[in-house]
């Protein structure tokens, strides 16, 4: 017996598990069961939708491109204070976040940042926060579609670390049902009998006496 799952998360991680009454189980969209005698099994069917969230960022360290302006600027080939660093996320409509800034430091750890990355693809962008002069750009990374787990990045400019990602059930729906199984009946034997064919007789205007059939005449 086939059945189908009529929820689907589309871009969205979805899970199945269906239960068929029977002892069988399943995780496909549509799956297929036997059932060994007839009567009725209660079916049952969840659907989980999930959602990749931005849990964590952590920042290891940056380029030196923030060095060098007002605020922290370059003395005798040395970099005097250190950045104060930020990030924004971005996702595939151009909508962002900026998070909260941290304090002259070259490394950073952002908790809790709780993000749903329900619209991608995503790119996530670092920067010193300068008060005067213009913000310092510090590099890029775009988040590849579906990342589960930790997530390293290193930009090759000195910018490294990595994202924490984790796969969190958004939707649930449970659907219950009672299905009916019927035995197969057989075709009952044809017992028509085949029907004489009747050859209508014919009057003729050159027939014996008595008779309807055609009777050849002598020459």
């Amino acid at each position: 017996m086939q059945f189908t799952a009529l929820l689907d998360g589309g871009t969205s991680p979805t899970t199945y598990a269906w239960d068929f009454g029977n002892g069988g189980t399943s995780e496909l969209a549509d799956p297929v069961t036997n059932y060994a005698a007839p009567g009725t099994y209660p079916v049952s069917l969840t659907t989980t939708i999930g959602g990749y969230v931005l849990t964590d960022v952590v920042l290891g360290g940056v380029s030196d491109n923030w060095c060098g302006d007002v605020e922290e600027p370059s003395l005798f080939g040395a970099c005097t204070g250190a950045p104060d660093l930020y990030f924004v996320l971005t996702d595939g409509g151009g909508n962002s976040f900026t998070s909260s800034s941290g304090s002259n430091s070259t490394s950073q750890t952002w908790n809790n940042v709780s993000r749903l990355l329900d619209a991608p693809p995503y790119s996530i962008q670092f920067f010193d926060e300068d008060v005067v002069s213009q913000d310092d750009d510090l590099g890029t990374f775009n988040i590849p579609v579906a990342s589960n787990g930790t997530v390293p990045f290193a930009l090759g400019n000195g910018t490294y670390g990595s994202l924490i990602i984790a796969l969190s059930p958004s939707r649930s729906s449970r659907t219950a049902t009672r299905c009916a199984s019927f035995p197969l009946r057989s075709s009952p034997r044809s017992t028509t009998r085949p029907v004489p064919r009747s050859v209508p007789r014919t009057p003729c205007s050159s027939c014996t006496p008595g008779s309807t059939t055609a009777t050849p005449s002598m020459a």
